[in-house]
């Protein structure tokens, strides 16, 4: 009697890692833990709508500016991107995943999946709380279109998406969870918009004109010093850049890991 080989598609062994990492990572404390703090801006937001006169879609705004896109993203980015696979290996389980049949590329882009799917979810949900929020108590959309809101979203979405393809292709890289994501956030995303041009480099930014916020506070320190008007850029635009930066950190990231050999200690 021959023996058959069983042949198992590219996109059945993604689902399989993608719905299995999922799973794992929706039980786990630490994303409990992240969404307490996600929702921090939350409660701080319903003081302020229910107890000041303050313009709540204002506040929405200024909360996405000055906290989702420059903290709160990248925060649950860097806790589920660069562990992605970086915890296979601290736990020592990365050769058993190995064994089995599942090819390199596909663990990797359904762990990334999977990573990024959770950050999204953390990141948006509080995000739309607040935005139920704050519609209610202005008694509707107060100047916001449907399509401007859908700009904010999407805008979220991709660039948390984003950061955490950067995340897990450094950690693929250099073998560590958070630190290499926090170094590279510090560089790219605190001290890059500190200058002309580099600032375009910046996630952040291209998150910014993406969600169409005023150009004018797009510009970093240095910029304001030098140009004389905003850079301005279309928000389609920054979803094009945000894109093409996960594209290639996901393909880089794949490629890396498909190439490296990794030391279980």
């Amino acid at each position: 009697m021959m023996a058959t080989t069983r042949t198992i598609s590219a996109a059945s062994q993604l689902t399989t890692v993608y719905s299995t990492d999922l799973m794992r990572l929706v039980r786990a404390k630490k994303t409990l833990i992240l969404l307490i703090v996600q929702f921090l801006p939350v409660l701080f937001a319903i003081v302020y709508i229910f107890y000041d006169e303050v313009d709540g879609l204002s506040l929405f705004t200024e909360t996405v500016q000055g906290v989702v896109f420059p903290f709160l993203a990248p925060l649950a980015a860097v806790f589920f991107g660069g562990p992605a696979l970086v915890d296979e290996m601290e736990g020592r389980t990365l050769t058993y995943l190995l064994l089995r049949p599942i090819a390199k590329p596909a663990l990797y882009l359904g762990k990334w999946l999977a990573s990024t799917t959770v950050a999204v979810g953390l990141v948006l949900l509080p995000m739309v709380v607040l935005l139920g929020l704050v519609m209610i108590a202005a008694g509707g959309m107060g100047g916001m279109s449907p399509g401007g809101i859908a700009q904010v979203l999407g805008a979220t979405v991709l660039g948390t998406a984003c950061y955490t393809a950067i995340f897990a292709c450094l950690g693929a890289l250099a073998a560590k969870s958070q630190f290499p994501g926090i170094i590279y956030f510090v560089i790219a995303e605190m001290l890059f918009p500190l200058f002309p041009i580099l600032e375009l480099l910046s996630v952040r930014f291209h998150m910014r004109t993406a969600a169409g916020f005023n150009a004018a506070q797009r510009l970093g320190l240095l910029d304001r010093m030098i140009f004389d008007e905003p850079l301005d850029i279309a928000w389609w635009v920054g979803f094009v850049v945000l894109g093409a930066f996960c594209a290639l950190a996901v393909g880089l990231g794949a490629a890396i890991f498909s190439q490296k050999q990794y030391h279980i200690k």
